[in-house]
């Protein structure tokens, strides 16, 4: 085959198409031929699967459209709503607790230091300090002038609530007893341990002779004490009239005419006097042969 051959097969290969005939033939519009050939595409695809999904899509939402992550979503999203609303009644609930608790406020007394057994209150020894209202004794005190001039009935501390029965009047001699004042060994009698408003119960030693044989005594039960003094070098004498030097302290007692008399009487001629403590709210009376010890057996 020649080279003018194939330039001539080619030539007839690559022809321009013929030119459609004039006259009343229809050419479709080009928006038509688009979709004609989209739903020739559609109807080529497998229809069965896409068309049950579908279905299924539009009568089940919730199980078929929406997959696994956005289902968990939407639940995270529903318990952390449930959540705050939890939350928010609670922090409702707490401040309205909080509120009932604190409620108005009120002023009551409270001491601003230590306070001794006894000890005068004065205005600098009282504070007013707003606490809850629901929370102040009924017994609670508002105003200084409740307080001063009055003692402590016993020993507190700083920052008490001062209340009713804890202050008492000063003691002093009630109508009917009298104030008698002894010394009494520094060692052996105190001990530093008696203090105004305690309740003693005092014992004396007496020697003995031929017909009466020595014995100890309770000769004043349920001594009230008034004051005491401070130690101090008190010069004394024993039987054979020798003469010594002790430590004594003075107490001031409030007593009967009849516990006076006694008291003056064994501190005269006693031996040994002592003071015995009692207990906070002890006012039994003994027996009289429960107070006199006679060597080694009680008065019968």
């Amino acid at each position: 085959m020649g080279r003018g051959d194939h330039v001539a097969r080619v030539a007839r290969g690559h022809r321009r198409p013929r030119a459609a005939p004039r006259g009343d033939t229809h050419v479709p519009d080009l928006p038509v031929l688009r979709a004609r050939r989209l739903g020739a595409g559609l109807r080529l695809l497998p229809a069965s699967a896409d068309r049950r999904r579908t279905l299924i899509c539009c009568r089940d939402p919730w199980r078929t459209c929406v997959n696994p992550r956005q289902r968990r979503g939407a639940l995270l999203l529903v318990l952390t709503s449930i959540g705050a609303i939890v939350v928010f009644f609670a922090v409702l609930t707490f401040v309205g607790d909080v509120s009932s608790k604190v409620g108005p406020m009120t002023g009551v007394l409270q001491f601003t230091r230590d306070v001794a057994a006894l000890e005068p209150i004065e205005s600098d020894m009282v504070t007013i300090v707003e606490v809850p209202e629901r929370w102040v004794p009924a017994t609670a005190l508002h105003t200084e002038k409740d307080v001063v001039g009055l003692v402590a009935a016993t020993g507190y501390t700083a920052g008490s609530t001062v209340q009713t029965g804890m202050l008492v009047p000063r003691p002093g001699v009630q109508p009917g007893y009298r104030e008698v004042a002894i010394v009494v060994d520094a060692e052996t009698g105190v001990a530093g341990k008696v203090s105004p408003g305690n309740h003693v119960d005092i014992i004396a030693t007496v020697a003995g002779d031929d017909l009466n044989p020595a014995r100890s005594e309770i000769w004043v039960s349920n001594a009230l004490v008034l004051e005491v003094g401070l130690p101090a070098d008190v010069e004394g004498s024993d039987s054979s009239g020798n003469f010594s030097t002790s430590r004594g302290v003075p107490v001031t007692f409030a007593l009967t005419s009849a516990d006076a008399l006694r008291l003056a009487y064994i501190e005269s001629f006693s031996v040994k006097l002592r003071l015995a403590l009692r207990g906070a709210g002890d006012d039994q009376e003994q027996a009289p042969a429960d107070k006199v010890f006679l060597g080694d057996r009680a008065a019968g």
